[in-house]
């Protein structure tokens, strides 16, 4: 029987999403640490838009992880945000708590056919990101950051209604009584990010600092792949990373139905690592054996999320080595 897969095991081991995503390597955009300064100054909410894979939902994290904001964390761990991504129907109260009524009545009705106690109210209750963070201030006066992500997913009515609970930094669990408000020194730290899929109300901009992260240039790029890649072993020499990022640069021009993210391009360089391609170097396409231009068509795989901009990268190789995407 033929093989047509092979293990991990046959590859050189390579950095784990979760090493790619440690906050110690998170490196800021140009103006980004002083607009979080500007937001912990005015204790307002920091909105941060940019195209996918800028960095804006791991802000939050390095913010958690730099200042050691939030719930301790276990061994080996890092600080983290309590979070919560907006759906198309989210409304501003799922950002404190869920009370799950079908179970306390499923609960309730076992218990009266067949005897024995009830749960109390309070746990059927869950609380979310925002009423995580306004309990910890409230019950032991300690900060956290709250990351509301993709906010421009929710209905148009959700970010003013957030904004009432973001002022009141308080609210009440109706079903058991219980109340709770972040006093003003534990108030929490909020990064609420933004794709751009649909504008937001003038009311709601009014109320947040802002910070618009654009796609890393080259030369950032670069710094972003020593820092997130630097210790993991890969084999290229200075030279080749530098063809490489340049490359993936004209790879994102290229592409116009999805643009690969700064995440695509880390991939990118470890598959190319893994399967040991060597002819990155000043114009390397128009020399590229047949062999390393099928290594870089497959790797193509990692940036283009669309079968057009696959093709237009396929038709960029040499006429000699290409082949059909």
């Amino acid at each position: 029987m033929p093989q047509f897969y092979k293990t991990s095991r046959e590859f050189p081991p390579v950095a784990p999403p979760a090493r790619l995503d440690d906050p110690d390597g998170y490196l800021p955009a140009d103006g980004l640490s002083e607009a979080v300064n500007v937001a912990l100054l005015l204790g307002k909410p920091l909105l941060v838009t940019g195209d996918p894979g800028t960095g804006k939902t791991q802000l939050a994290y390095s913010i958690a992880h730099e200042l050691q904001l939030g719930p301790a964390p276990e061994p080996g761990e890092t600080w983290k945000p309590f979070r919560f991504t907006a759906k198309h129907n989210s409304i501003a109260r799922d950002l404190l708590y869920r009370y799950d009524s079908l179970q306390h009545f499923a609960d309730a009705n076992r218990a009266k056919i067949e005897g024995g106690s009830l749960k109390s109210a309070p746990e059927y209750i869950r609380y979310e990101a925002l009423g995580e963070a306004i309990r910890l201030a409230h019950v032991h006066q300690q900060r956290s950051v709250v990351l509301i992500d993709e906010i421009d997913k929710a209905p148009r009515e959700f970010p003013n209604d957030l904004l009432a609970e973001l002022e009141r930094m308080a609210f009440e669990v109706f079903e058991s009584g219980e109340k709770f408000k972040a006093a003003d020194a534990a108030r929490p730290v909020v990064v609420i990010t933004s794709n751009g899929e649909k504008p937001l109300p003038d009311a709601f901009l009014r109320r947040c600092v802002y910070f618009h992260i654009p796609f890393p240039d080259a030369d950032r790029l670069r710094e972003i792949v020593d820092k997130r890649l630097g210790g993991s072993g890969l084999r290229f020499s200075p030279a080749q990373l530098d063809a490489l990022v340049a490359h993936f640069t004209e790879v994102r021009d290229l592409c116009r139905k999805k643009k690969p993210a700064t995440s695509d391009l880390l991939s990118w360089l470890q598959v190319l690592d893994a399967y040991g391609f060597r002819a990155a170097g000043p114009g390397f396409r128009e020399s590229l054996s047949p062999a390393d231009a099928d290594l870089l068509l497959i790797s193509y795989s990692v940036l283009a999320k669309h079968v057009a901009d696959l093709e237009t990268l396929s038709a960029q190789l040499p006429a000699a080595t290409r082949k059909s995407a």
